[in-house]
């Protein structure tokens, strides 16, 4: 063979090794990033570690005050701002958290977010003819109703100052005349108030009536796509960009097998044009996962701070910037350590090969 043919050939060679290079710093991390962002239990482990379900009653009672004082609740009487009503203007943040704890268990909680959660992945990874995503308010709608339901009238009387005698014939008439929308901005007696407990519960019940026992959270994923695209072409994407990362598995194994065809002629050639690109390849995708934590806080995690809805409230914001960051450190460490395996194989054929070398050597310095 020719210097020229064999200058050639170790270009073309180099340029293949250049190309699995390149791919492994690009794959590793594109089919990680198809199959984890696509799975139900990524999600459902951050939301554990992250304690979501149990800081809940404090993450709600904080935005319930960032809304009232912003203006931007709704859903009073005849469209009337909540935080109008006078027993409200009384109440601080404490409150609400005894009252959101009381009403909303923990358990209840987690099942159902966790229940929307594998509904909506199970549907993208599966034929399934509709996505089923349902929330049921049963329970909270029996908790309102019942004895819990009391305890929040109380916990909202509790945080009033204590009534006088004008207050209390306002408060006889207005709970007659406006149900609970006629709560006192002042603390009655609590014998006085047991009197109205029967007339408190039945209209807590007349409220709930009118919530669904089933929610259908399908309908709102539906609503929030782009106009024109459905559920279907939302699947439809999700299964080409993970077929298209595994299709791109065909370029490190192309270009290795093309490398070992023009250059590699021993298996020692095939220990060193196998184990650098390897150790190379491994070592750039293992330094990209240890920066896309930081990258991802810098990209993704400030764009949602700053994209953020007015009203939304501090702790709940960070509450989901930290998430989000959560995923990404998840996400980094599983390529790192996939990383590290490609690099330690590299390494190790290349240990071997240098370790041949060597033995050849000494070899060779007996014969002479």
């Amino acid at each position: 063979m020719s210097d020229y043919q064999s200058t050639f050939l170790k270009t073309a060679g180099i340029i293949c090794l250049a190309v699995f290079v390149l791919s492994v710093v690009v794959l590793l991390p594109a089919i990680n990033a198809a199959n984890l962002f696509f799975d139900a239990d990524f999600y459902k482990q951050a939301l554990r570690q992250q304690d979501a379900y149990a800081r809940f009653p404090k993450l709600a009672s904080e935005q319930i005050m960032s809304a009232l004082r912003s203006g931007t609740l709704s859903g009073g009487q005849g469209g009337q701002n909540p935080g109008s009503l006078p027993f409200v203007k009384n109440m601080k943040q404490s409150d609400w958290e005894t009252i959101v704890s009381g009403l909303v268990p923990t358990e209840w909680l987690q099942t159902q977010v966790e229940g929307l959660i594998d509904g909506f992945f199970g549907y993208l990874n599966s034929d399934a003819p509709a996505l089923e995503m349902k929330l049921s308010m049963a329970e909270v709608k029996n908790r309102v109703r019942g004895e819990p339901g009391w305890q929040a009238i109380l916990q909202v009387l509790k945080a009033q100052p204590p009534c006088d005698f004008l207050d209390l014939f306002d408060l006889f008439f207005g709970m007659l005349d406006e149900g609970l929308a006629g709560l006192p901005s002042c603390r009655p007696p609590a014998d006085l108030i047991n009197e109205f407990k029967p007339d408190i519960q039945q209209a807590l019940g007349e409220m709930v009536d009118g919530v669904p026992d089933e929610f259908d959270a399908a309908a709102v994923v539906q609503d929030s796509l782009p106009a024109g695209s459905s559920l279907e072409d939302l699947r439809t994407g999700v299964r080409g960009l993970r077929a298209l990362a595994y299709l791109g598995l065909l370029a490190p194994l192309g270009s290795l097998a093309l490398a070992t065809l023009l250059v590699v002629r021993s298996w020692q050639d095939w220990l060193v044009w196998w184990g650098l690109p390897l150790v190379i390849g491994g070592t750039a995708a293992f330094l990209l996962a240890l920066a896309t934590p930081t990258l991802a806080t810098l990209l993704i995690v400030n764009w949602m701070v700053a994209s953020m809805p007015a009203g939304l409230s501090q702790g709940l914001g960070l509450t989901l910037s930290s998430l989000s960051q959560a995923l990404f450190e998840t996400f980094a460490t599983r390529v790192a350590l996939q990383a590290v395996v490609i690099a330690f194989i590299g390494f190790l054929m290349a240990g071997i090969w240098l370790a041949a070398r060597a033995a050849a050597e000494v070899q060779r310095r007996r014969l002479r």
